[in-house]
């Protein structure tokens, strides 16, 4: 479906115009600033997409007149089941307190009225559509969903997938990060054994000891009595003997006692060569006191080497979803590489829009312009209508360049263009000036 016809009556900065498009592909819409030039496209806008799709003009209806309307005919349309054509007609009427009433209605061929004509327009047109210029200075994520709805592409599920995977290795790594600086804080010691030291029967041979060397002094103690006792036996002995006669009975009893001793002390020999000798106390008391350093070092060593492992089971759970990461990403540029782009070398990647490899905001004007014609071509295959409403800013080969692809596929484009000479001038189909066509080229249609 196409526009045949467009006119305007007291609207806006509109006097009254009447384009007759049939046949144009590039419309340009001259005159100098301020002379309803916008406001005939904007009329055009109002017409096809209403309130909800443009920046909707307030008041519509021209300053000082009661009366306002604009219509619009449309080519067949086997979407719309119409073959023949549809009429737009949006009307405006000033009230008596000042106030604008608006009507709106779509007639087809056989006069009847659509029940829902703006629901009926809004099958075949898309606001975003009317000017593919815009698709130029969207942001680079605006145009890059853009692009994506035209070709039909979905990366909700990979980007959802891809963006939970991406936030689960930034938590590993962050992870590993801090487990790492820890592990730099920890101690690792040389030549220390692998399993500690059990303090505890170093204890038991400690007490063992300590028991054994009390036996031993006990026994001792009582071998230097016995010794002694000996000794001042021995001097009671001669003493006895001296006075042997007088003391025969004590004499006896004192053989008798030094017999006891004797046997006591043969006992205490024989004890203590059974025994073993003396044992040094303080080895065990170093033993053990070195144990608690080697313990302490192989705990930390222990630690260490349980960090560490965490540390790479951390860096292996991030390498895994690293390469998670690389598989969606796979899976989205074999998509990418299936998909049917507007243009030829026109893809997208995770940041935007490329041409040719490129981002697409590097590429120079004329290939921006004729990407986005394209994708403005693309977003609409029912009605083919485009509006540019900077066209000034084009050049002659970007605008021929246009031309051709318009005429390829058989696309209607109204370009808004400054003019300030009569060649400006010539180059347009029409030329307005106080709201009126004041120059038509009429059938020199291109």
């Amino acid at each position: 479906m196409k526009v045949i016809n467009y006119e305007a009556h007291h609207v806006m900065g509109v006097e009254h115009i009447n384009y007759d498009l049939e046949g144009w592909h590039l419309f340009h819409i001259g005159g100098a600033n301020g002379q309803g030039k916008s406001s005939s496209i904007k009329g055009l806008l109002m017409a096809l997409c209403g309130r909800s799709g443009m920046d909707y003009p307030k008041p519509a209806l021209r300053e000082g007149e009661d009366e306002g309307w604009i219509k619009v005919k449309l080519s067949g349309s086997e979407q719309l089941h119409e073959q023949e054509h549809l009429n737009v007609e949006l009307h405006f009427e000033r009230k008596d307190d000042g106030s604008v009433r608006e009507s709106f209605r779509v007639i087809d061929s056989t006069g009847e009225e659509a029940p829902e004509p703006r629901t009926l327009l809004k099958r075949l047109y898309e606001t975003r559509a009317f000017d593919p210029m815009q698709f130029d200075k969207m942001s680079k994520a605006e145009r890059r969903k853009v692009l994506m709805d035209v070709v039909g592409l979905d990366f909700s599920s990979f980007e959802s997938k891809r963006k939970s995977v991406y936030e689960e290795r930034t938590s590993v790594n962050a992870e590993a990060k801090r487990r790492q600086a820890v592990l730099k804080n920890r101690s690792v010691h040389e030549g220390v054994p692998e399993e500690k030291i059990c303090t505890s029967s170093l204890l038991d041979e400690l007490k063992e000891a300590e028991k054994a060397n009390s036996q031993l002094e006990i026994i001792s103690r009582e071998l230097a009595v016995v010794e002694s006792g000996i000794a001042s036996s021995v001097s009671s002995i001669e003493e006895v003997t001296r006075e042997i006669d007088a003391k025969k009975k004590h004499l006896e009893s004192k053989k008798e006692l030094l017999k006891k001793m004797k046997q006591t002390r043969a006992a205490a020999r024989k004890k203590i060569k059974e025994l073993p000798k003396a044992v040094s106390l303080d080895k065990f008391r170093k033993s053990i006191a070195e144990a608690g350093d080697v313990n302490q070092k192989i705990a930390e060593n222990e630690a260490y080497l349980a960090e560490q492992s965490e540390v790479s089971e951390l860096i292996a759970t991030s390498e895994k979803l690293t390469e998670d990461i690389k598989q969606l990403d796979l899976g989205q540029d074999v998509l990418l590489q299936e998909t049917e782009w507007p243009i030829k070398g026109m893809s997208v990647d995770a940041d935007g829009v490329l041409l040719d490899g490129l981002p697409f905001e590097s590429a120079c004007l004329s290939q921006r312009i004729s990407a986005s014609v394209n994708v403005g071509m693309a977003l609409n295959p029912e009605l083919r209508l485009l509006v540019c409403e900077d066209g000034s800013s084009l050049d002659v080969n970007t605008l021929k360049q246009i031309q051709a692809e318009l005429k390829e596929k058989d696309y209607t484009m109204l370009v808004e263009v400054v003019t300030r000479t009569e060649q400006d001038e010539d180059m347009c189909a029409v030329v307005i000036k106080e709201g009126r066509v004041v120059k038509d080229r009429g059938a020199a249609k291109c």
